[in-house]
């Protein structure tokens, strides 16, 4: 009787291990970066502009030593090298064969942080992040709200260019939408 009392603790405390580890999420380990990526990765997004769209990570590049995700967005055809790093999600430009590479967004944070960087061309970035709920069609998410805006800056093509806006980004899932709600995260595949 005394035996069969711990064969019997003994299995219930297996089965409770097992039942934690299994409902655990998918995806503990991407939670300490603010986008999963993996070759398969996709991402669909509602737009009140262009309608339905998907981001998927297609491939993988190496530049200047470091390997870089490749994501594709089907509205465009645009093209995006991600890479999570120690600091932050960073990327890649292009312009005339040659890359540019900079830490687009800095993470982790606590409450708020502000920033400015100036990227490979000499256009400066300012920054304004703080974290806040975002609910979307693919569910309700505690994000990094990035805001940003560039002074205006030549590219090497000879054209200018300034870029603003504003994206939240849920740890471990990527991009559910700006947050003024023009373009909203309805579903998600990772890998």
């Amino acid at each position: 009787m005394f035996k069969s009392k711990y064969l019997i603790t003994f299995i219930l405390l297996s089965v409770t291990i097992v039942n934690c580890n299994i409902l655990q999420p998918k995806h503990k380990k991407e939670a300490d970066v603010l986008m999963p990526l993996a070759i398969g990765n996709s991402w669909t997004y509602s737009d009140n502009n262009i309608g339905t769209y998907t981001i998927t990570i297609v491939d993988k590049k190496s530049i200047n030593g470091k390997d870089y995700y490749l994501a594709v967005d089907d509205a465009y055809q645009d093209t995006t090298l991600l890479k999570n790093e120690s600091n932050g999600l960073s990327f890649v430009d292009k312009y005339d064969d040659n890359y540019y590479e900079y830490v687009f967004l800095r993470y982790p944070f606590d409450k708020t942080l502000n920033y400015s960087q100036t990227n490979d061309l000499g256009g400066s970035v300012s920054y304004n992040a703080y974290k806040e709920k975002v609910d979307v069609p693919a569910g309700t998410f505690d994000c990094f709200i990035y805001e940003y805006k560039s002074d205006e800056y030549k590219l090497p093509n000879g054209g200018y260019e300034s870029v603003s806006g504003n994206l939240a980004f849920a740890p471990g899932v990527g991009i559910v939408g700006d947050s003024d709600g023009n373009s909203k995260l309805i579903s998600y595949d990772l890998k």
